[in-house]
């Protein structure tokens, strides 16, 4: 991962620049799915509990340039 931020807050945490934006989506009350091939990625993973990103992190994480999978929320149909 490239972003600054991510990976300034990963440094300040202890943890993964992968493991910085589960750890968001959990404190934002998101549940990530992440997908992950290897086992020590998978560990990783479970791992976002040993951290809380302090709110200046949070804010600095989530000014960043998203890349959406999936269908575009505001345009899409449930059922």
């Amino acid at each position: 991962m490239n972003d600054r931020g991510v990976t300034d807050a990963a440094r300040t945490h202890g943890v993964t620049p992968a493991q910085v934006i589960p750890r968001r989506h959990v404190q934002l009350g998101a549940v990530p799915v992440p997908r992950r091939r290897r086992p020590q990625r998978r560990r990783d993973n479970l791992d976002v509990f040993r951290c809380t990103l302090t709110e200046e992190k949070m804010a600095i994480v989530g000014d960043r340039r998203h890349r959406r999978v999936g269908h575009e929320p505001d345009d899409h149909d449930e059922f």
